[in-house]
């Protein structure tokens, strides 16, 4: 199994995730709205399945462990362990332990996984969102300049201003 999140971590990615549909809903117009509402219907659906299937599951994919977790600890290793500095690799309640605690950071791996695509998506509309809301800025001031109908002198004397400031 992968390395599991820390309590600090996890509450870090859950705080980055909530922070950041959070700024998605403040900034993004309609079409990336859309977007973003679908990645998190998305997200949500697939956190959704995992849970069911781990309720449904759980029980056999503990089975499926723990016997992997025997079958290991049947084989013949190479290496010199004094008896003394093992544990009994045949204890029914330590194995069945290891199993559901391998099962339940398996499923907090996948949930992880869900929040990080979550995370990476959301991070990915927001930086397109704001190039596209530059470039919208951009045309809007290149327009306004060239039907800026005052008098030559007017406009030099405005842009002035603004430089003085």
């Amino acid at each position: 199994m992968s390395m599991a999140l820390s309590t600090a971590e996890r509450v870090k990615q859950t705080f980055n995730l909530i922070a950041l549909r959070r700024e998605a809903g403040a900034r993004l117009t309609g079409r990336q709205w859309e977007k973003r509402g679908e990645l998190i219907k998305r997200c949500a659906q697939a956190r959704q399945k995992a849970e069911e299937l781990n309720f449904k599951r759980y029980p056999m994919r503990v089975g499926v462990v723990q016997k992997k977790l025997i079958d290991e600890a049947g084989s013949k290793t190479r290496e010199y362990k004094p008896f003394w500095s093992q544990n009994d690799r045949f204890d029914k309640s330590a194995t069945l332990y290891l199993a559901q605690q391998d099962v339940r950071q398996a499923h907090e791996n996948r949930i992880a996984q869900i929040n990080q695509y979550e995370e990476r998506g959301l991070s990915n509309l927001m930086t397109e969102a704001k190039r596209e809301n530059q470039l919208q800025g951009k045309a809007e001031r290149a327009f306004n300049r060239t039907v800026d109908r005052r008098h030559v002198q007017d406009r030099h004397q405005s842009q002035s201003r603004k430089r003085s400031r």
